[in-house]
């Protein structure tokens, strides 16, 4: 049995479900293709490598100072400083094992300094070797340097005054005492090159001081890759799409094959079925009534007009009632004897022949 549809709603039906088709068609052509790429880092060899100097300040015997020894980040007085032990310590540690080869030595450079429009320049300078070039050569996972000396303060501290009564000028003096290392770690993985200098700096020259120290670093490097992984397109999500196109293929075939457009009598019909949807509480179905000559007998337009009459004349609103509801052609008002007709486009059921 085919379903009866006007053809403007078939059409416009078919339009929706079409379009519908191709977005999904589309959505699933471009998951079809959807490769996408995951990169996740991978580490290879990870390090950390950290630089500290400790120093210890040993004084003369004096009246004020109840030890020898002076702790570091204190302040000193040059005439009671004999001399003092530094320490260079370098620590490097790895998660695997690694060819370690560089060298490293510790230079000291005592200079004099001057300011000059808000900037410091270096007016003199004199080197020192406290430690000669020394090679660093291992294969570990870590590597460890460890430096002591002493360092003649009273030397370097007269030194300095000696240069500043020669030049009779009052330069800033101060010793600056780096280790410089420079190594690199080889791996099967590839190659890392570190380069650090921790450095010391005291002060010449001066009625009391403290010390600086800098380039203490503490770092962690590493060796990466990365990898790629493809990630093929959903293959769920596709399947879903092609059966929501295939159900909507479906239904378009259903429209053409299984709808036909309605009959004049099945338009009629629903026509009947409005009415007594939207203003059945308005109407009077009566089974019989006496036939009475009227006067005058008006023709309306629309259902609506014969509302609007009922209305204003105060009549109830009716029609012929009759099991088949293809046999009613009109509604009816009568106010004494004028009668208001609102008759189905003056189109008899009766004439119409229904289809199966």
């Amino acid at each position: 049995m085919k379903i009866k549809m006007q053809l403007a709603t078939k059409i416009i039906l078919i339009s929706i479900l079409f379009v519908l088709s191709i977005v999904f068609f589309m959505l699933q052509l471009n998951e079809s293709k959807n490769y996408k790429t995951l990169n996740t880092e991978i580490k290879l060899y990870n390090y950390n490598c950290s630089s500290d100097i400790k120093y210890s300040v040993k004084l003369l015997e004096n009246i004020i100072f109840d030890t020898q020894i002076l702790p570091q980040d204190g302040f000193y007085m040059p005439s009671f400083v004999d001399d003092m032990t530094i320490n260079f310590t370098h620590q490097l540690t790895g998660d695997k094992k690694a060819k370690i080869i560089g060298k490293y030595n510790i230079v000291g450079i005592v200079k004099g300094t001057i300011t000059d429009q808000n900037q410091i320049n270096t007016l003199w300078s004199k080197k020192y070797i406290f430690k000669p070039d020394t090679a660093i050569y291992d294969i570990s996972t870590d590597k460890q340097i460890f430096e002591d000396f002493i360092l003649d303060y009273s030397y370097y501290n007269s030194l300095s005054k000696e240069i500043n009564e020669i030049t009779k000028i009052p330069s800033s003096n101060m010793i600056e005492i780096t280790m410089n290392i420079d190594y690199t770690i080889e791996t099967e993985h590839g190659n890392i090159k570190e380069v650090l200098s921790p450095t010391i700096t005291i002060p010449l020259s001066t009625n009391y001081f403290s010390v600086l120290t800098t380039n203490l670093d503490n770092k962690a490097g590493d060796i990466k890759k990365t990898d790629v992984t493809t990630i093929p397109p959903n293959s769920m999500l596709i399947v879903f799409y092609r059966i929501i196109i295939g159900v909507i293929i479906i239904i378009i075939l259903l429209l053409f094959f299984m709808t036909t457009k309605p009959s004049d009598y099945d338009i009629y019909i629903n026509r009947i079925k409005k009415i007594f949807k939207n203003y059945g509480k308005l109407l009077i179905g009566i089974n019989s009534y006496e036939d009475t000559e009227y006067d005058k007998i008006y023709y309306v337009k629309s259902i609506e007009d014969l509302i609007k009459i009922s209305d204003e004349v105060e009549k109830p609103i009716f029609y012929d009632n009759s099991d088949n509801i293809g046999d009613l052609s009109e509604f009816y008002i009568i106010d004494n004897k004028i009668s208001y007709v609102y008759t189905l486009n003056n189109l008899k059921a009766e004439n119409l022949e229904p289809i199966e």
